[in-house]
């Protein structure tokens, strides 16, 4: 039935659209099941693909010749191009301690270990 004609079939015959929102939500069920069909499938097909690296993407040994393409530091905003290399170029320009601590004596940690002190698993969703 054409939406134009069942959107005033609740004053007309109340029964009909009844009937017709049942139908409805029949067809929206079927259709939720067929999209999460096909998403399962889609993502089945995407996952047997590796992760493929951009073509200007230089070629590297590991870490230290990762190509620095920009880099933040708390209170100065982002590195001039010219202060960029690869690796760890620019850590030594980084804060040696937290911009927030007021502390000098505060120590960082990692947030993998602050999660088992606050009773929750902060590596779940790291690897």
């Amino acid at each position: 039935m054409p939406r134009r004609s069942s959107s005033g079939l609740g004053r007309t015959d109340v029964d009909a659209a009844r009937q017709r929102g049942q139908a409805l939500r029949v067809q929206s069920r079927e259709l939720e099941e067929d999209l999460g069909r096909v998403t399962s499938e889609w993502q089945a097909i995407l996952d047997w693909f590796p992760n493929w690296p951009h073509p200007d993407m230089p070629v590297g040994s590991g870490e230290e010749d990762n190509v620095e393409e920009c880099a933040w530091i708390p209170g100065g905003g982002y590195l001039d191009a010219s202060q960029l290399g690869k690796g760890t170029h620019s850590a030594p320009l980084m804060p040696q301690g937290p911009p927030h601590a007021d502390d000098p004596a505060f120590v960082p940690r990692d947030h993998g270990d602050l999660g088992p002190g606050l009773g929750i698993d902060t590596l779940q969703g790291c690897c």
